[in-house]
């Protein structure tokens, strides 16, 4: 007597392998398999003509498939660490020559439907066309990333800009608030001979400002210069 294991029904079959794979239960479970399988393929095969790249995100991009022609698991995804192109590793497995041998064997083993064979296989032309997406998908990431930096570098220089304002603002009212206080006299002794009061004032408000600038800038800005350029480093434009 021939033992025959069928990883299609998951059980030891005592009869022919011929006899078995036309049974009803063995067809039925067979349909299923590979219309679940074929789902994940046509959702990978939609990206061939419209590749997707997106920053890389450990927890979704780095999924598995079980790839039931190879018994084996396989990348969803492909990743360099900071990008992502979706179905990328599903598409590259397809079109390797031992997964396409892998399909050949499956479909006589289990006499699979004629019809359904070709979708799960890759061709070289079909896999060239994914690769000429792929390439206009980075090239439309990197002009949109460089779009970002552009918006976020003019939102750090109107917080700048928002900053210095406010803090002219309040040195001019404590520097108004001192003059008023004191006398004519202590002021002359104070002025650099020929100064008027005007360039007096100037004077000791740039004075002050240098002095008092890194202290007072995170009285009026949460967020300092350091915070900004590494913010910045972390926005990849190196594709």
């Amino acid at each position: 007597m021939v033992v025959y294991e069928c990883v299609v029904c998951r059980r030891t079959v005592f009869s022919s392998r011929r006899k078995h794979v036309y049974e009803k239960g063995h067809r039925q479970r067979l349909t299923s398999i590979l219309r679940a399988f074929s789902d994940k393929v046509a959702a990978a095969r939609k990206t061939i003509k419209a590749a997707t790249v997106v920053k890389y995100d450990p927890q979704e991009h780095e999924q598995k498939f079980w790839c039931h022609c190879c018994e084996e698991e396989v990348r969803k995804h492909t990743s360099d660490g900071d990008l992502t192109v979706l179905y990328g590793g599903m598409l590259e497995h397809m079109r390797r020559p031992e997964h396409i041998k892998a399909v050949n064997r499956y479909w006589w083993t289990h006499q699979g439907e004629v019809k359904m064979k070709a979708q799960f296989i890759l061709t070289e032309d079909e896999y060239e066309r994914f690769k000429s997406s792929v390439t206009k998908a980075l090239e439309s990431y990197e002009e949109t990333e460089n779009v970002l930096i552009k918006q976020i570098a003019g939102q750090i220089r109107e917080a700048e800009q928002s900053r210095m304002e406010m803090l002219k603002t309040v040195l001019e009212v404590c520097f108004k608030k001192a003059t008023e206080n004191l006398k004519p006299s202590l002021l002359e002794r104070r002025m650099k001979p020929g100064a008027t009061m005007m360039s007096w004032t100037a004077e000791r408000h740039s004075k002050t400002l240098k002095h008092l600038g890194p202290a007072t800038s995170n009285l009026f800005y949460t967020k300092p210069q350091a915070w900004q350029e590494r913010h910045l480093s972390h926005i990849s434009v190196s594709r």
